[in-house]
């Protein structure tokens, strides 16, 4: 089953959960990327080809060697709703940054069950996935080793590309962490000290 828009009714784009890249437990990635795309193909269909568009793109682009991310804006009156499977699931955006998940604009419809994780970023910035996937590994290395609790070790974690900080997030008790992170010689290992040395390194923040 692919995506679907109710034109003219409710105006609601539907993503089926099969769309979604599975990541580990009940988390789940939604490539924006090929989402936008998904919309364009459904915008000049014969149903609808005579609405108005779904969103707005500007792709990435580029300045001193640095790639800044493609931005996606839905626009009113559609919004989006994830699958009601009737199990629990959380649904991260990747690829943009974007209004998909902005529920207070109307853009998106609550789902009973699913719970949403956007990776916003004023700073946010394309990564080569080599690299990227060192440096993944390396943060999975270094938070195994620490004295964290089973809730800390259970979270998604990442480093902020704009501040650098080691970021810890629970995708289902939605609890947030973060802690300074410094870079080792080869800049690839974010760590203070040496290392996380206990959950006192880690200060608890607001979600987002």
């Amino acid at each position: 089953m692919a995506i679907s828009i109710d034109w003219g009714n409710t105006n609601i784009i539907a993503v089926p959960q099969s769309d979604l890249t599975p990541v580990s437990g009940v988390l789940y990635d939604h490539d924006t990327d090929v989402f936008r795309l998904q919309l364009k193909a459904l915008e000049a269909s014969v149903d609808g080809i005579v609405f108005t568009d779904t969103h707005i793109h500007n792709t990435e682009v580029s300045f001193s060697g640095t790639t800044f991310a493609r931005t996606i804006e839905i626009l009113a009156p559609y919004s989006v709703k994830y699958e009601n499977t009737g199990s629990a699931y959380a649904v991260r955006t990747t690829g943009s940054n974007n209004n998909i998940l902005d529920i207070a604009s109307g853009r998106l419809v609550a789902t009973p069950l699913v719970s949403y994780a956007s990776t916003n970023s004023a700073g946010l910035i394309v990564v080569e996935s080599v690299d990227q996937a060192i440096i993944e590994s390396k943060i999975d290395a270094l938070i195994a080793s620490q004295d964290l609790t089973n809730e800390q070790k259970e979270a998604e974690h990442t480093t902020d590309p704009v501040t650098g900080r080691v970021v810890l997030r629970n995708l289902t008790t939605l609890r947030r962490w973060e802690a300074d992170a410094w870079e080792d010689a080869d800049q690839t290992v974010p760590y203070k000290g040496d290392g996380l040395e206990s959950v006192g390194m880690l200060s608890e923040v607001a979600w987002s």
